[in-house]
């Protein structure tokens, strides 16, 4: 009797923990603003370890990159953006796989900074997705090209 209620209890526990939501690897970051002669650009990164904008993280990391000016809040589908506004990538050490599908909701992007969710899937197979708030890093050098906003 006694171990047929250890083996409910142990059958129970399991059941509790794979309904829970796992962590979200991607949970730090920053953003960051380029000014090309062209265009503007908002670089999203999010690692799985605590960065920052001088020193960023040597760990796995997500990019999204976010064309100037597109209008926020919005959702973008990557298959339908690729190439005209949005892209991501996975990228560990020097090596990057790029995202093929899925959606990036972004809920804020200013001189603040951004906040929003991914649900993305990588041209190897791998699938990632969570929430993220990142602030933005501040400018290094004035440019005459001024940043969405």
């Amino acid at each position: 009797m006694r171990l047929i209620s250890h083996v409910a209890l142990i059958a129970t526990l399991g059941l509790v923990l794979l309904g829970q939501p796992k962590p979200e690897q991607y949970k730090f970051g920053y953003v960051h603003v380029d000014c090309g002669e062209l265009s503007i650009a908002h670089y999203i990164v999010l690692t799985t370890r605590a960065a920052r904008c001088d020193k960023p993280a040597s760990g796995p990391r997500l990019a999204i990159t976010v064309q100037c000016c597109q209008e926020i809040p919005q959702t973008f589908d990557l298959r339908s953006w690729q190439g005209s506004g949005i892209s991501a990538s996975r990228c560990i050490a020097t090596e990057c796989v790029y995202a093929t599908s899925g959606r990036v909701k972004l809920a804020k992007l200013d001189a603040k900074g951004a906040a929003g969710e991914y649900d993305l899937t990588f041209a190897d197979g791998d699938h990632k997705s969570g929430r993220f708030e990142v602030k933005m890093c501040k400018r290094k050098r004035e440019t005459p090209i001024r940043p969405c906003e």
